[in-house]
């Protein structure tokens, strides 16, 4: 009977210091902020459409990679600005000349929109009146710049680049100062020394424009008050 009771409390203490065993530690949870930010939704990519449709001039408007550097300095005497003249033969007041000796203008680089400030001036005339072609005044234009040292840049149409029906092509139109919505349109760029020289080349067949932005930092011209 004792041998029973004895092995009976034996168990009974086995079990108890069982119960008592220390228990493993639970893993810590992770932090809320990381819990939430696997949990976050990526970005819709309808979310970045709209954004580009809500200003659809954007991905064109924005300034295309353009390293002067690659162009070549052109050690050519140039003319005084604007460098390049009317046809010989065009009487007054059957031409169109604008300009100012600081403002911004656009040109197109590949096929995006560069601003540029400096000296500009525009040029406008009609075929008609010099009794020229589209090819014969362009070619005529072509030289000048050639000899100027001038590169081109781009050649096309802005309907090449961005289609008429765009939401952002009258805008685009405004800011090149386009002679018409189909001229063919040319850019070229004459690189000097601490200066770049754009000129902008666009005909059809009835009118040619060209228009020169001479690079040229701000002169500042206001004063405070005394």
């Amino acid at each position: 009977m004792s041998r029973l009771l004895a092995s009976i409390t034996f168990a009974l203490v086995g079990l108890g210091l069982a119960g008592c065993k220390p228990k493993a530690p639970k893993t810590p949870d992770a932090p809320a902020q990381a819990v939430q930010a696997a949990a976050a939704p990526a970005p819709a990519p309808a979310q970045e459409s709209r954004k580009a449709e809500a200003n659809p001039a954007a991905s064109f408007i924005a300034q295309d990679a353009f390293d002067a550097t690659k162009i070549p300095v052109s050690d050519a005497p140039l003319p005084p600005f604007p460098y390049l003249n009317y046809p010989t033969g065009l009487n007054e007041g059957l031409f169109n000349t604008a300009g100012t000796d600081f403002d911004e203008a656009y040109v197109i680089v590949g096929k995006k929109l560069r601003k540029v400030e400096g000296r500009v001036e525009s040029h406008e005339f009609a075929l008609r009146n010099v009794k020229m072609s589209e090819t014969e005044a362009r070619r005529n234009y072509e030289n000048l710049i050639q000899a100027m040292g001038g590169v081109k840049v781009s050649e096309g149409k802005l309907t090449d680049v961005l289609p008429l029906d765009n939401p952002a092509y009258t805008e685009l139109e405004h800011k090149l100062r386009l002679l018409q919505s189909n001229a063919a349109y040319a850019a070229y760029v004459v690189r000097k020394p601490g200066q770049l020289i754009w000129i902008a080349l666009m005909t059809t067949d009835s009118d040619v424009k060209t228009l020169v932005v001479a690079e040229e930092p701000l002169k500042q011209t206001i004063r405070f008050a005394r």
